[in-house]
């Protein structure tokens, strides 16, 4: 088992998937300083009454704002800074507003949609609280994916590091979201334990088998989950298991 500690240094996040990919290097290239600063007076000159960006967003980006090849932030969405940038400039002309109300976009639209940071309401219609990252289509908001940016590139580490194409898994899904709790409880039965950046949207699980369980709501009206490992008849066990209890699609 491989669990990171909590860290809001970037260095820490990069070693931690380093780890998991067993690489010595992640190719990635950087934003400067001066891009990082444009886009976040260009967001704040937008959304108001959003919120600053959370210190470890800024630290993506100067590691990876100009290229992002493995681990992935935003999926297949692009969180190059220059397109947000680009974004932001032309949204005030643009006939269709690419950024949902009140957030801040920090990716393009993908197969998988956007990313966007939505900030609790405050006093004033203000909030210096720590954002949600939330899934996005256009200026449209989807289901929330992680209730804190840092939990997100953690979540999503872990995804590229346990999970990665072509990986031996088991995919379930429901459209019973209110079960989220209720199949978490069942994967601790399992022996899965979550980490510590799982969240009421997301659970990473992992057992001392080398056998990794992720969880997620991918829309607001479903949940997938899937099993990844070496061993295909402990993942057809676990898939079973679920089965037994819960009414779930299931595939390969």
């Amino acid at each position: 088992m491989l669990t990171p500690k909590r860290s809001d240094d970037i260095q820490d996040l990069i070693s931690y998937f380093q780890q998991l990919k067993g690489l010595d290097h992640i190719e990635r290239e950087g934003a400067s300083d001066a891009d990082i600063d444009e886009f976040a007076r260009l967001a704040a000159e937008y959304s108001p009454s959003a919120g600053p960006l959370p210190e470890l967003l800024r630290s993506y980006f100067r590691e990876f704002g100009r290229r992002d090849p493995v681990l992935e932030m935003a999926d297949d969405g692009m969180p190059k800074i220059s397109l947000l940038i680009l974004t932001y400039r032309e949204i005030w002309t643009a006939d269709y507003k690419d950024v949902p109300p009140g957030a801040i976009r920090i990716s393009t639209d993908g197969l998988t949609g956007g990313r966007a940071l939505v900030y609790p309401k405050g006093r004033g219609g203000k909030s210096d609280a720590e954002p949600q990252v939330v899934r996005c289509w256009g200026h449209d908001l989807d289901a929330p994916m992680a209730v804190s940016f840092q939990n997100h590139l953690y979540q999503q580490a872990f995804c590229k590091g346990r999970f990665p194409s072509g990986a031996n898994y088991r995919g379930l899904l429901t459209k019973s979201v209110e079960e989220f709790d209720s199949l978490r409880e069942l994967a601790e039965r399992q022996g899965f334990a979550p980490l510590w950046f799982s969240d009421s949207f997301t659970q990473c699980m992992e057992r001392d088998d080398s056998t990794w369980f992720v969880m997620n709501h991918q829309s607001t009206d479903e949940i997938y989950a899937y099993l990844s490992g070496r061993n295909s008849a402990t993942l057809d066990a676990v898939r079973d298991a679920f089965l037994k209890q819960f009414k779930m699609h299931t595939w390969p």
